[in-house]
């Protein structure tokens, strides 16, 4: 009896925003029909959910991916950049850190499709600073 004595919104409050539907007084076909309506109404809005979570995933993944591969690209450019300057130098003079890191930014961004040249050179720098002449 309080509740009606409340405002609209301090009722709000109180009980939430849930949608109510006045089914008082109804009878006969007119209260099917109200019933059907409302049934029609929330699936409606289920879908509409459903869609929009949908579309919320999809977003999410292709932002993700997209990033994912400008990020293997830099790091593929830089990894270019950095083998380019240590073949520039006497293989003996190359540190293991230098590599080690080197292999590791490798493993990050290689893909059999783009990288297989660079996978036998990188093969080729390790086998020969294992194999270095003093």
């Amino acid at each position: 009896q309080q509740c009606r004595k409340l405002s609209h919104p301090a009722r709000h409050l109180m009980f939430g925003n849930k949608r109510r539907v006045d089914l008082g007084g109804r009878r006969g076909p007119n209260r099917r029909k109200l019933l059907e309506d409302t049934r029609k109404q929330r699936a409606i809005r289920l879908q509409q959910q459903r869609e929009k979570n949908a579309a919320i995933k999809i977003q999410a993944f292709y932002r993700g991916t997209s990033s994912l591969k400008k990020e293997r690209d830099s790091h593929r450019q830089q990894w270019d950049s950095l083998i380019a300057e240590l073949q520039k130098t006497q293989i003996t003079t190359i540190s293991s850190t230098r590599l080690r890191n080197a292999t590791r930014q490798f493993l990050f961004f290689f893909s059999w499709q783009q990288d297989s040249a660079r996978l036998l050179r990188l093969c080729r720098m390790l086998y020969q600073s294992i194999h270095k002449s003093p």
